[in-house]
């Protein structure tokens, strides 16, 4: 069972502007909703930033049943 700290932890190489890490599983740590903002993200394409996220989680993928991304660049005054 994973915990959102773990993956918190994991997303930290990507230095995110922003980060919000919800189980979304009943707490069985098996489904998340990540949102998070880089600027590791720029000239990266949708899918591209999705693959940084699922590289830097790395073997956390095998316990992860469903994630739902939302990957993004900082806005202005960020």
């Amino acid at each position: 069972m994973l915990t959102t700290e773990e993956i918190r932890s994991a997303l930290v190489p990507l230095h995110p502007e922003s980060l919000a890490v919800e189980d979304i599983s009943g707490n069985c740590g098996t489904s998340f909703r990540i949102e998070i903002s880089s600027k590791d993200f720029v000239g990266a394409r949708l899918i591209e930033r999705q693959r940084m996220v699922h590289k830097a989680l790395g073997d956390m993928m095998e316990e992860i049943h469903a994630l739902e991304l939302k990957c993004s660049l900082p806005t202005a005054g960020n």
